[in-house]
């Protein structure tokens, strides 16, 4: 039987929001998979995360997505360029190309690209996993 999580949109402003409400979702009040992508994504992955076969509804995905626009993107971008953090060209040339696109308004927004990530699972998985994403 799946498990199903609930994501409260209304409590996600920030991208920092977004890891913190997840985190929480997964594991309980206080709960902490970091505040970065590659966290977001062990948490998907780790099997210290998610359980392999679940369900996570997003309610009020609106108000999230609202505020997981293009500019939440350009700050993202902008912060990982800056630091550098395991950044080879691939790396850059991706993040520099979003950039590019999220400045003219075009491409994916944060939220697109949260939503991409956790959509993703189950083929980056192999059929491992099982996660099943519903906007509400």
């Amino acid at each position: 039987m799946k498990k199903i999580y609930e994501l409260d949109g209304d409590n996600i402003k920030s991208l920092e929001d977004f890891f913190t409400v997840f985190g929480e979702m997964v594991n309980g009040r206080g709960g902490y998979f970091g505040k970065n992508m590659d966290s977001f994504d062990d948490c998907l992955f780790g099997g210290y995360g998610l359980d392999e076969q679940v369900e996570i509804e997003w309610k009020n995905h609106k108000v999230s997505s609202a505020h997981l626009g293009y500019q939440a993107l350009i700050d993202w971008c902008e912060a990982q360029i800056r630091s550098g953090d395991y950044l080879d060209e691939e790396g850059l040339a991706y993040l520099e190309k979003t950039l590019d696109e999220a400045r003219k308004k075009s491409g994916d927004t944060m939220f697109d690209i949260l939503v991409g990530t956790i959509e993703s699972v189950n083929e980056r998985s192999d059929g491992r996993r099982n996660i099943k994403l519903t906007l509400l």
